[in-house]
């Protein structure tokens, strides 16, 4: 169960000046702070703002990824093999007809292989063009998880390594199509939790999935039991940030609305 612990409301001020003087700012090679995707620098210069140019080249090009479908989207999973842990999988998800996913296995210390050596999974469905299938996952299992959403509804499907597909849940979001919601989602890290939030329209919701249980945590029709979602009615964007508690922040015009939880 997902107990929310707090939430606060706030307006962001509006600034009443004079135009404002546009300045450049150089890129700088520095990380002050331990978050996700940083990366350290070593070197013999000890203020890294003082740095013009490294003698090395920092970022090296390790194979190719061809492809005849645009990806709909591209993702860095662990490998199905858990004994493995130096070896990585670049999965894509396409759709040519039918949709399908493509993982490329590469080992982050042996990266000198051929691009031809390469080992290739591909997992053929048997979802069609029909469903707009836009988001996958990978849970603790070897298996893989597509959201796709029907004409009325978000489907859930499971994915194993032989291809087999299996339709876990199908939930009704037939009011958040016609509004013509956007739809965000979001793993918290190491569990198979997902927030999924329905935004930029007037029947906004957020969910919480936990395998295959929803529940609804926030909706546009709690306006009346809480006071703090008076001001959002239609929820412009959705940010997510998660490095103890999950926190999301609502956001729209001048006011956002950050709602901290956690797993109880």
């Amino acid at each position: 169960m997902l107990l929310i612990i707090m939430i606060f409301g706030f307006q962001i001020f509006q600034i009443n000046s004079k135009a404002c003087e546009i300045q450049k700012i150089q890129s700088k090679i520095t990380c002050y702070q331990l978050v996700q995707d940083c990366f350290i620098l070593e070197g013999n210069e000890e203020d890294y703002y003082k740095l013009k140019h490294i003698d090395k080249e920092i970022v090296q090009k390790l194979f190719s990824i061809p492809y005849r479908d645009i990806p709909i989207q591209t993702k860095i999973l662990k490998s199905f093999d858990q004994e493995k842990i130096q070896q990585k999988l670049i999965c894509q998800l396409f759709l040519n007809q039918q949709y399908y996913i493509k993982c490329i296995k590469f080992d982050i210390l042996n990266n000198e292989k051929n691009e031809n050596e390469l080992e290739v999974i591909n997992l053929r469905t048997n979802i069609i063009f029909e469903e707009s299938c836009d988001e996958f996952y990978q849970l603790d299992s070897e298996n893989l998880i597509l959201f796709c959403m029907s004409q009325f509804t978000l489907k859930q499907y499971s994915i194993n390594l032989q291809g087999d597909v299996i339709l876990m849940f199908e939930y009704d979001v037939s009011i958040q199509i016609q509004d013509k919601c956007n739809k965000k989602q979001f793993k918290l890290l190491e569990k198979n939790q997902l927030i999924i939030v329905f935004f930029n329209c007037f029947q906004w919701k957020i969910l919480y999935l936990n395998n295959q249980q929803i529940n609804i945590v926030l909706e546009s029709k709690m306006k009346e039991n809480n006071h703090n979602l008076l001001k959002l009615k239609k929820i412009d964007n959705v940010q997510f940030c998660q490095i103890n508690s999950l926190n999301l922040f609502l956001i729209e015009g001048n006011n956002y609305l950050q709602i901290i939880w956690e797993q109880n």
